[in-house]
């Protein structure tokens, strides 16, 4: 059976118009990317728990003092003795002078750790016998 005429004409009728070209938007939906790419974040200046730190100064320049007598002892010797402790400070027994640096100059400018100097102290008179020639080297 054909469906008549006139319910296919209403049927067509009723139906709503296909919406028009729609006008176009006022502002983009989404902000342009920046042509210049942002910077990388600076890293952080103080000693992360691995010992590992970066630092705003080169290798090459000498190492600031913490200010504490003690702690510049120590750390002038310990960076005198690095060649002789390289194979600790690859083992990760030992860190590298400048992070060492690092570490007790924030013990000493944010920890305020008053037994620091006694520690430094400490420090030094364990590591100068290991920094002789010929001294087998261990970590403390």
């Amino acid at each position: 059976m054909r469906p008549p005429l006139l319910a296919l004409l209403a049927a067509f009728a009723c139906a709503p118009e296909p919406p028009g070209p729609l006008p176009p938007p006022s502002a983009p939906a989404v902000a342009p990317a920046p042509s210049v790419p942002a910077p990388p974040p600076a890293a952080p200046s103080v000693a992360a728990p691995s010992g590992h730190v970066a630092t705003d100064s080169p290798p090459d320049e000498p190492i600031a003092p913490i200010g504490v007598p003690a702690c510049d002892a120590y750390i002038t010797e310990y960076t005198a003795c690095e060649p002789l402790l390289k194979h600790e400070i690859a083992s990760g027994h030992r860190r590298y002078p400048r992070n060492e640096a690092a570490r007790l100059r924030y013990l000493h400018d944010e920890v305020k750790d008053p037994g620091l100097a006694d520690a430094c102290k400490h420090m030094l008179e364990q590591l100068r016998p290991h920094c002789q020639p010929g001294q087998p080297v261990t970590a403390p």
